[in-house]
């Protein structure tokens, strides 16, 4: 075993092979990290980083789509167009028209599970599709 990695510079963790003392305590991992590590596997559904990608997907769509409903509300297709794919542009960028567009994101997420909380509820859907089926 070499005591050097690829780019021929000690790394933290084997830089006590170098010398006769012991190796630090700050260096071994936390017992309580690695099982939870090693609790799921990688292809596992509860891969934190696809999670977080899907959630950021959602939140993108949300914020074009608030933001679109309300260019609409305010100036007609056109500018539902514009307010639309403005925020999903500036939706990763940072300042204010980044934050503003996460925060109608989060907004447009709201709307919807409350809105799928109420339709459940009252069993909206199941009504609708009982009116629709009586018109004619």
């Amino acid at each position: 075993m070499s005591k050097f990695n690829n780019n021929n510079f000690p790394s933290a963790e084997n830089a006590h092979l170098l010398s006769d003392q012991a190796p630090d305590e700050s260096i071994t991992p936390d017992p309580v990290a690695v099982l939870s590590a090693n609790m799921y596997p990688h292809n596992s559904v509860y891969d934190s980083e696809e999670e977080d990608f899907t959630n950021d997907r959602s939140r993108k769509r949300g914020a074009g789509i608030a933001c679109g409903t309300l260019g609409c509300f305010i100036g007609g297709p056109i500018l539902a167009v514009i307010a639309g794919v403005g925020a999903t542009h500036v939706f990763e960028k940072e300042g204010i028209m980044g934050d503003v567009s996460r925060a109608a994101g989060d907004v447009a997420i709201s709307v919807q599970d409350k809105a799928k909380e109420v339709s459940e509820k009252h069993k909206l859907r199941t009504k609708m599709r009982n009116t629709a089926e009586n018109l004619y």
